[in-house]
């Protein structure tokens, strides 16, 4: 391990250096510490919007059938298509078809969003907003 170490460099190292470890005897086994650095550098996959990705491509201009059916199998793979559920699909749908922006934004912070989930920031956004148009109106006298 220790080889491995000194040939990855310097940012790398510092890194490693702030790896936890649950069991101590891991850091020095490559499996362990190749996982951790690529939990570290994968971006955090959110299914809904891959699924939206996957929805919106379409054909482009010049693009070969096979081409396009290419991309949307590769698409595809990160859907989890053999697994989703429809109340999935239904989330996928609300979290992308609400109109308020700044709600959809808070919404794919979620790393694991239910339906259950959705209903209740959503229904809490919208309580909310209700609640702040009235004290916006009120005036003090």
């Amino acid at each position: 391990m220790a080889t491995q170490l000194t040939v990855i460099g310097e940012d790398a190292r510092d890194l490693y250096s702030t790896f936890d470890w649950a069991d101590e005897a891991n850091k020095n086994k490559i499996e362990p510490v190749l996982q951790q650095f690529a939990d570290y550098c994968q971006p955090r996959k959110s299914i809904s919007f891959e699924c939206y990705r996957f929805n919106k491509r379409a054909q482009e201009a010049g693009e070969s059938y096979d081409q396009y059916k290419t991309a949307l199998r590769k698409l595809a793979e990160g859907c989890e298509f053999d697994t989703i559920t429809p109340k999935e699909m239904l989330r996928n749908r609300l979290v992308f078809g609400i109109r308020d922006a700044k709600l959809r934004e808070r919404l794919l912070r979620e790393s694991q969003l239910t339906l259950k989930k959705t209903d209740e920031v959503c229904r809490a956004s919208e309580s909310t907003a209700a609640q702040m148009k009235v004290s916006e109106g009120d005036t003090v006298n």
